[in-house]
This record gives C-alpha cells, structure tokens and sequence, in this order.
C-alpha cells in the first residue's frame, strides 16, 4: 500500500532536501559548517517515511554530500565510508544520470585527495561518458582532469587543458570559474611559472571578494607558494600552515608542511626539510594518503633528490 502524504511527513521531506542543499552551500565556507549541516541533513533524510526510489534517492543525495563535506575537511577515511553508502542507496533508486554523475565526481575528487589518480581518472571516465550533453559537467570533469594531471606532474598538459576549457563558450557557472582559476594558478605555481601564477592570482582575488573562509585560504596558499619562488620567503606558508592547524584541517596542515619541506630543502636547509616531513607524514598515512603521492611529482623528486645529496637524516642527525 502506497504511504499517505501528509503535511508533516512533505515537511520533513522538504526539510532534508533544503539541509542537503544547505550543507552543500557552505562546502567553502567552513568545514566543521558543513559537515555538521550535511550530518542533519543524512538524519532527516534516514527519518523520512519515505519509501521507493524516491526515498532512496534523497538518503543517497545526503551521504554524498555528507561525503564529499568530510573529504573537503580533510577526513578523507570517513569521507570513503559516506561515499559508499551514497553509492549503495543510489542503486537501489530510480537510476538517476544526476545522481549517478554527482556521485562520480565526488569520488574522483576523493580519490585525487588521496592522489590515487588512475582511479580518480577512471571515475571521470565514467562521468564524461554521460554527461556529453551537459555544457557544465563537460567543464568540470575537464577541471578534474586537469587537477589529475598537476598531481601527476604533468604541468603543461594541465596549462593547456585549462586553457582549452576556458575557451569553451556555454557552461560556466561562477563556481567553475573559481575552480579553472585556482587550478591554473596552482599549475604555474608548481611549474615555477610563479608571475603567471601572480597574474592569476590577481585575477581571482576579485572574483573572490566575499567568499568563504577556505576559499580565501586557498588564495593564500597559492600566493605562498609563488612568495617562496619568487622570493624565497616562506612565512605565509608557515603562517597557513599554522592556520590549518589551528583549525583541525591536518589535512591541510600536511599538504602545507610538504611544501615547506620542498623549499627548506631547495634552500639547503635539510633538517627542516626533514622535520617538515615528519610533521605531514603521520597525517597523511591516517589518511590514507602516501607522502610520496602528496605533493607534485617535479616537486618531489626535487626534494628527494635535495635530501639524496645530504647526509642529514630523517631524525635532523
């Protein structure tokens, strides 16, 4: 027998679908924000005498967005676990492209957190193979690749992608925009294009007046790095480094502290490159996530082979 619908229970439908939407708003926001708007909303959701596909769809709705509010806070483990249960109720509903292309973008952007970029690159695969006629899905799992490519130290082929994409004309959504900018920025910074990375950054720093806290954060991050290439100085990443910290984002903290140890070492000061690893590693092994995986592959073999041609050890000796 189908379930009467009555005004309560339309209510409490309504009032996951705005909490999930809500969560989703704030992804950039403020992390534990989001997170806890996106853990209302999977209760609300699990409580709704909702049956059919069209129960199933809205919990698989809030688990993905519980997930990918965890994986932006950096709680990467935990983040997996939402995603597979977004995954498991997604199956059992009505078989939606929308959801089924959300939740593959989660999980790529999952997996490129964890630098696991064959999977992440498997996933957008998947994505593009439905979202063909989708302008804007189009551009974001262009966006994705590019992300993959920076990560796999392919950095002119991230240039170019982007590139390639922002001449596309239909699709762009602001946050799109904001998503290009932030990885050109971040792929000159690394391919030590550091006044391109400036110019960029210039650029965005208007587009991102009046945004939230972690995207300011992410501005301050790239012009961190572009102050440690083009000058050698190292405090804002230090100063970042300590902000994440302060605000439970280890993740982030860790990412940081690996780029400190790639400039300490460039700069011949190896036992701070060495202490700088040992503050991400830990952090990093929690989350799944190899320090070897973690930063860019140039940057990497950089440092290692900066830390090759020491006697230093890991310990400072």
């Amino acid at each position: 027998m189908a379930r009467s619908t009555t005004p309560a229970r339309l209510a409490l439908v309504r009032g996951a679908a705005d909490l999930i939407s809500y969560a989703h708003s704030l992804r950039f926001d403020g992390a534990d924000r989001a997170v806890g708007a996106a853990r209302q909303a999977v209760a609300v959701a699990e409580r709704c005498d909702l049956g059919g596909n069209e129960g199933c769809d809205l919990r698989s709705r809030a688990w993905g967005v519980l997930g990918n509010s965890l994986r932006i806070s950096g709680k990467l483990r935990a983040a997996g676990q939402a995603l597979e249960v977004s995954e498991r109720w997604r199956l059992m509903g009505s078989g939606s492209g929308e959801l089924e292309v959300s939740g593959l973008f989660f999980r790529a952007s999952l997996a490129i957190a964890r630098r696991r970029l064959p999977e992440a690159d498997s996933y957008l695969t998947q994505a593009e193979a439905v979202v063909v006629t989708d302008p804007s899905r189009h551009i974001q799992a262009r966006i994705k690749r590019a992300i993959v490519a920076t990560y796999q130290g392919k950095l002119s082929e991230a240039v170019t992608l982007l590139r390639e994409t922002m001449a596309e004309p239909e699709g762009w959504t602001l946050d799109l925009q904001r998503s290009a900018g932030e990885v050109l920025m971040f792929a000159y910074a690394l391919d030590g294009e550091a006044r391109k990375a400036l110019e960029a950054w210039l650029v965005l720093a208007v587009i991102y007046e009046g945004c939230g806290d972690l995207m300011r954060l992410k501005l301050r991050w790239v012009r961190g790095l572009v102050s440690a290439q083009l000058l050698g100085r190292t405090a804002e990443l230090r100063d970042l480094q300590a902000e994440y910290a302060a605000r439970g984002m280890a993740y982030d903290a860790a990412l940081v502290s690996l780029d400190l140890a790639v400039y300490a070492a460039q700069a011949g000061d190896h036992a701070a490159a060495g202490r700088h690893l040992d503050e991400a590693e830990p952090i990093l092994r929690a989350c799944g996530v190899p320090a070897s995986t973690a930063t860019s592959l140039d940057s990497l073999r950089a440092l290692r082979l900066a830390l090759a041609a020491s006697s230093t050890t890991r310990d400072g000796v």
